[in-house]
């Protein structure tokens, strides 16, 4: 097996390299015509978004490109996997797929059917702190589709035989994940640093809880959070704020507003010694060292030092030529491959993720001490000065080439806001990456790298002579029965 994050992980680490990467270009130099950076970074923005709220309290940015006649089209609401309530996990994601099964005056599917004969695309996600609804679509297209949408955020109505069929849907998705081992190691790390709160449960759910969850459950979760006031309208390409708004008010804007209870979770800190997750498992090709930091994400560690904290990790990284590959795979030869991430796109705290696949021979202690050595040593020197000017520098560059995608930017710019973030947020990202020193790396990597906030892991293929086994943490028990399960939180709908 080679080195695989869950789906629905590695789709937050690819957001989180986005996030980056796109907030940079949202307002970060391009090059000039001679190579050189422009002094301004004013000077090169081309994604400058406008933005207004409906008087129900829905939030509207839209985001120009006149490039071509077409727009995406997105919804966001805020509410996630975190969010549902206590034994109903997988709820949210459920409610995703039941909001494709029709309303008061269209019958299931025929949203999609409709979609698909007008030449466009569509899709939806769920995550932890945001489910999403979006459509690509031609220009004349856009406020028709705007209205189906409307329709869908209050006239909800499955017929009850779609309703079991599709929580079954969502079941096989689970049983399918049961048998990806990076999904189940990545559940069990998961569940381990957060024992309490709902970052440790899969975005999926716990197959037996949603195997009960029913009809009015459903109906009452979406009634609960899908309002106006709880949802914000992103819409990229060829349309500007004055011609989106009239739109949006003929829509959306016939929709009342409701009450929407506050994001009430359980506390991201628990206290806790360092915990191990072992994991001896069939499905298993190699070997894996694995260990998870809880820290502040982009929200919670405010502009500075979710800057500081971005690229420090990213330095950490550092592809084949930098302190993690460079020590353990070139230079002492422990591994085979090595690297590490930050995921800070969350409403709560996130988390740095390490690993190292260890080569034949080396055991797990020898090289958890060597990676332990390589964060001592970065913590005491830091990046030089070379190493913080070239990261600063290839992330604006791949900013500067994530603008040319609308559904990208759209996406961009949604997920920050549903997940506590502001436009200000948002657009002044790239200040805060080019006001980040080496010292204020050390400081923040300080802070990131606590062994009171981390979970090391080791997965390695099953011997011949042991049986199957679950994972298992020395320090917090897993509940005998309780499915190791995660799915993609970024699927199409039939």
């Amino acid at each position: 097996m080679g080195f695989k994050l869950s789906k629905s992980r590695a789709l937050h680490t690819a957001v989180a390299v986005l996030f980056a990467a796109v907030l940079a270009g949202c307002s970060g130099p391009a090059p000039s015509s001679d190579g050189d950076t422009p002094a301004s970074i004013a000077d090169t923005i081309s994604w400058a978004p406008e933005s207004f709220t409906l008087a129900n309290g829905m939030e509207v940015v839209v985001l120009p490109d006149h490039r071509v006649p077409v727009v995406t089209h997105m919804v966001w609401y805020r509410v996630g996997a975190a969010d549902e309530p206590e034994g109903q996990s997988g709820i949210a994601h459920l409610l995703e797929h039941l909001m494709f099964k029709g309303t008061d005056t269209l019958g299931p599917g025929e949203f999609s059917q409709i979609v698909a004969r007008n030449g466009g695309v569509e899709n939806a996600f769920t995550s932890f702190d945001y489910t999403a609804y979006f459509q690509r679509v031609a220009l004349d297209r856009l406020e028709l589709f705007m209205g189906y949408e409307a329709d869908r955020m209050v006239n909800l109505n499955f017929p009850e035989d779609h309703f079991y069929s599709e929580r079954d849907v969502v079941l096989e998705e689970i049983r399918i994940s049961q048998q990806d081992v990076g999904e189940i190691m990545d559940v069990e790390m998961s569940r381990t640093l957060w024992p309490v709160h709902p970052y440790g449960i899969p975005i999926a759910g716990w197959d037996y809880e949603l195997g009960a969850i029913e009809p009015d459950q459903v109906n009452a979760f979406y009634q609960t959070w899908y309002a106006p006031n709880n949802a914000i309208l992103v819409v990229a390409g060829d349309i500007t704020a004055e011609t989106l708004r009239p739109m949006a008010e003929r829509t959306y804007g016939q929709i009342p507003r409701r009450p929407v209870p506050s994001r009430a979770r359980a506390g991201t800190e628990d206290a806790r010694a360092s915990d191990r997750v072992t994991l001896e498992h069939e499905l298993a090709g190699e070997r894996y060292l694995y260990r998870y930091y809880e820290v502040p994400s982009y929200r919670t560690a405010g502009t500075a030092l979710g800057a500081a904290i971005s690229l420090g990790v990213s330095i950490l990284d550092g592809g084949t030529t930098e302190w993690l590959y460079r020590d353990l795979v070139i230079d002492s030869g422990l591994a085979s491959m090595a690297g590490g991430y930050y995921w800070g796109s969350t409403f709560d705290d996130g988390q740095v993720v390490l690993y190292a696949v260890p080569n034949e021979g080396v055991g797990f202690a020898e090289l958890e001490t060597a990676m332990d050595e390589v964060v001592a040593a970065y913590l005491a020197e830091g990046p030089t000065a070379e190493q913080l000017t070239r990261t600063i520098t290839s992330t604006v560059a791949s900013a500067i080439y994530a603008q040319d995608d609308q559904v990208s930017m759209a996406q961009l710019f949604g997920r920050g806001l549903a997940s506590g973030r502001s436009i200000d947020d948002i657009m002044g990202w790239v200040a805060a990456i080019e006001a980040v020193s080496a010292s204020d790396i050390q400081a923040a990597m300080a802070g990131v790298f606590d062994p009171q906030n981390a979970v090391t892991g080791t997965l390695s293929p099953q011997s011949d002579e042991a049986p199957a086994q679950d994972a298992k943490s020395e320090t917090t028990s897993v509940e005998e029965g309780e499915p190791d399960s995660i799915t993609d939180d970024e699927d199409k709908k039939d």
